[in-house]
């Protein structure tokens, strides 16, 4: 992509899409915004493609108190999307998806309009479903997890990492008993053998889960 058709993205980015993201409630410049809402923290960021012509919606979802990705301890005011523990892509379904264009104004307008529909029409339901009071992640029971009843549209990408996160956020609610039987079912996945520190922060809820439990908290 030349630099004269760079330009013309950015600058329809901060006339169509940017305002969008901040009508939502989002903040932020250039490629990243963020929005805090109870619980949770949600991360948007503008992604180009390597060769240029196509860009991406990365959508990140965390939960406050959890540790990001690289199990840090992050201010949701500055988290970034890849940080956050459960993320996705804006797109039909919220799946892998990219905005494709040419180097003329009027195609790289087009792609811009319709990423700032699919962002209302798409992305905040999904928004609202995923990072709300009612959350799948905070409703859905062990038993269901352990029938893959829940589809997580993307939303973290093993069933043993989704265990941890469904263990650990329901240990941040004070539910130590499906916080222990989410730990005991990551555990046991034929996948616990070869993923070690999953496997070891698996074990690390557990056994505060059972302390918690003995204690009669």
């Amino acid at each position: 992509m030349t630099e004269e058709s760079a330009q013309t993205l950015e600058r329809h980015f901060r006339q169509t899409l940017v305002p969008a993201f901040r009508a939502a409630g989002f903040v932020g410049s250039r490629r990243n915004f963020r929005k805090i809402r109870p619980g949770w923290a949600i991360a948007l960021n503008i992604q180009g493609g390597a060769l240029g012509r196509v860009f991406a919606i990365n959508i990140g979802i965390h939960p406050l108190g959890l540790p990001d990705t690289m199990e840090q301890m992050v201010d949701p005011k500055k988290i970034m999307h890849w940080q956050c523990q459960f993320s996705s892509r804006l797109g039909p379904g919220c799946s892998d998806f990219w905005f494709s264009h040419r180097s003329s104004e009027a195609t790289i307008s087009s792609a811009v309009a319709r990423a700032t529909a699919m962002f209302a029409d798409v992305g905040e339901p999904f928004i609202r479903r995923w990072a709300g009071e009612n959350s799948p992640l905070l409703t859905v029971s062990p038993d269901e997890f352990s029938r893959d009843e829940l589809d997580f549209e993307g939303l973290a990408d093993t069933k043993i990492h989704r265990a941890l996160l469904l263990a650990r956020l329901r240990f941040l609610h004070d539910d130590f008993e499906a916080a222990a039987e989410f730990a005991r079912q990551g555990l046991n996945l034929p996948s616990a053998i070869f993923n070690y520190r999953v496997a070891r922060n698996l074990e690390q809820v557990l056994e505060r889960a059972i302390a918690q439990l003995n204690s009669g908290v």
